[in-house]
């Protein structure tokens, strides 16, 4: 997260950077697993931090994101519900003590949810987000939108349902990402990751399309 958002250089072979913006990664987190700590686990924590104390539904649970939120909700909440569309997702939410999967199907179809009242974090956006909140919009105390090309008709459409809303832009923190590495290094993480070499990219592609990604795929320059 160096310089970022608009000094990143991610594809520069060399920075120059304050030692304030670095963390060490301790020797028992894997590196597969401290990438999570990055933009993606700083994502999900300041997410959590802008939610209500009610429990949540996070829509798009089972991308890197969602992944780090499973972690830190399950530790924060006593509940927390997360959509999937396939089993394999579903099996991974399960794993986690005090959340509970729920298929995008029956999330839609269903004639009554089990919530009296909850949030949303939203990490998708579009059609599906918007569905979901006319859903349920007499259950739903907020919404917290990470920036997704439909957040502006969300924070309307939230508006018209009286519904709170909050978008945010992630920022970089290293007390953050120090929190999220110590919570990896005690509870021995199992966060899915999966890496390619660099030359072996075209694989990491035709993965990414042909597979419903779960968790983080990083690249591996060596």
């Amino acid at each position: 997260m160096i310089g970022f958002p608009l000094k990143g250089g991610a594809y520069a072979s060399h920075t120059l950077c304050s030692n304030k913006e670095l963390v060490q990664i301790p020797e028992e987190v894997l590196d597969e697993h401290a990438i999570y700590t990055c933009l993606s686990g700083l994502t999900a924590i300041q997410a959590y931090e802008l939610s209500s104390d009610n429990p949540q539904l996070v829509l798009g649970s089972t991308g890197s994101v969602g992944a780090v939120l499973l972690e830190v909700l399950s530790k924060k909440k006593s509940k927390s519900f997360y959509s999937y569309r396939r089993d394999k997702s579903k099996e991974f939410i399960n794993s986690f003590p005090n959340s509970v999967s729920i298929s995008i199907d029956d999330l839609l179809n269903k004639k009554e949810f089990s919530l009296e009242r909850f949030g949303i974090i939203d990490l998708i956006g579009g059609d599906l987000s918007k569905q979901v909140i006319k859903r349920y919009q007499n259950q739903l105390i907020s919404v917290v939108s990470v920036p997704t090309y439909s957040a502006n008709e969300i924070e309307q459409l939230c508006d018209k349902y009286n519904i709170g809303f909050k978008h945010f832009i992630v920022k970089p923190k290293t007390d953050q990402t120090n929190e999220l590495l110590s919570m990896m290094k005690v509870n021995n993480t199992s966060l899915p990751a999966k890496t390619f070499k660099l030359s072996d990219i075209e694989k990491l592609f035709d993965f990414y399309l042909n597979n419903s990604s779960l968790g983080k795929l990083s690249i591996d320059p060596s």
